[in-house]
């Protein structure tokens, strides 16, 4: 195939149960979630190929707006079905390739959006991301760092298959258990995460936002440009963090 960029997806609606809000809530040097993950991808991708998707909500019109301000796409559509939302944007925009992106991880890794990216231009596979040892793809879990890559023909397959709510809010679980269906490729994940299932930087609750934001802070502070090997010595050396992690993986499971 050739060498087009993937359009980034960053799937956002401000109504979550646990924490309402969260994507507008200020989290380093008073700059939300989203502005941060936006900005990050755009040191791999174009402005003009990251997409925000949101939902026709009224509470969602600062999502709307602040994706405009940010000089990237929006898109509104259904806000239970993820996985119509993310379709209807690919009509609307006839978009082929796309890359996954919750926008509820502040520390989404570019290095590891950047493998993506250079390995789905150089292969055929419909699906590409990351999973660990055990077989567990990365998207199950808390780590927040990674994302996924696909084609439109993947999602629409999809789509197709099932109505069960489960897949099509989760939009790529049902890869998992249907693997057989696609051509996919799941890369190991990458060291120093390898055997780090225990490891959560995903926001869901306020103890999830107010420890996460401690910790960018803290790195952000001693280099901007901190690796994976500082944010995990900054984990590893904070045992009470490390511990409050365990229990949140085990509380919210995927």
């Amino acid at each position: 195939m050739g060498k087009s960029y993937p359009t980034a997806i960053l799937q956002i609606r401000t109504g979550s149960t646990r924490l309402p809000g969260k994507m507008l809530m200020p989290f380093h040097n008073n700059c939300s979630i989203p502005e941060l993950i936006i900005e990050r991808i755009k040191t791999v991708l174009p402005a003009a190929n990251i997409l925000v998707a949101t939902t026709l909500s009224k509470k969602d019109d600062p999502i709307e707006e602040l994706a405009l301000k940010l000089g990237v796409k929006c898109f509104r559509g259904d806000e239970n079905d993820v996985l119509k939302r993310f379709l209807d944007a690919m009509e609307h925009f006839d978009l082929h390739n796309v890359m996954r992106i919750c926008a509820d991880n502040p520390f989404l890794s570019a290095e590891y959006l950047q493998t993506l990216i250079t390995e789905f231009q150089n292969s055929e596979y419909d699906y590409i991301s990351f999973e660990f040892p055990d077989g567990t793809p990365i998207m199950r879990s808390h780590i927040g760092l990674f994302a996924e890559i696909m084609r439109a023909d993947f999602l629409k397959k999809i789509a197709s298959s099932t109505q069960e709510a489960l897949y099509r809010e989760h939009v790529t679980n049902y890869v998992y258990e249907h693997k057989a269906l696609f051509k996919t490729l799941f890369l190991p994940v990458p060291l120093p995460f390898a055997n780090r299932q225990d490891i959560r930087l995903t926001i869901d609750t306020a103890g999830d936002f107010n420890a996460a934001q401690n910790l960018f802070s803290t790195l952000f502070n001693r280099n901007p440009d901190f690796s994976a090997d500082d944010l995990l010595q900054a984990i590893d050396s904070n045992h009470a963090l490390l511990q409050s992690m365990k229990t949140q993986i085990a509380l919210n499971s995927k």
